[in-house]
């Protein structure tokens, strides 16, 4: 068995948030069967070689994932890489889609999103409740 080295990765399960985006991201690209496949590696969304043989390139390039942020690719039409992705907000990622998402839908996605930590989903709630 390998021997893990960044620490992202504990005995019990645990994942932090930036291995799971890591993992999320060549799922949604490499992954054929996963139900986001078709927007992502369906239609071309690829992942750099080296985010996709390494987490420690990964987390380089990307650094920590910051707390109420995921992984956005500048230009939604090009890949996974350096040089197109950076850590945003939700409402930030919002500005940066092609078709508008409702309200109702972007919330049942984080409060029901397994990945999304219980004190980014309270976060979220005092969020909602102050607009």
């Amino acid at each position: 068995m390998a021997k893990i080295k960044h620490g992202h990765t504990r005995s019990g399960g645990y994942l932090s948030p930036t291995y799971i985006s890591w993992t999320s991201l060549k799922q949604r690209c490499l992954n054929k069967k996963h139900i986001r496949y078709k927007n992502y590696g369906g239609r071309g969304i690829t992942v750099c070689k080296e985010w996709k043989d390494s987490f420690e390139n990964f987390l380089e390039d990307m650094g920590e994932r910051p707390e109420l942020t995921s992984i956005d690719r500048i230009n939604n039409n090009k890949g996974y890489n350096k040089g197109n992705c950076k850590w945003s907000t939700r409402k930030q990622q919002q500005n940066n889609i092609g078709s508008p998402i409702k309200k109702s839908e972007t919330d049942f996605f984080w409060r029901n999103n397994p990945w999304v930590t219980e004190k980014e989903k309270e976060s979220l709630e005092r969020k909602l409740i102050d607009e």
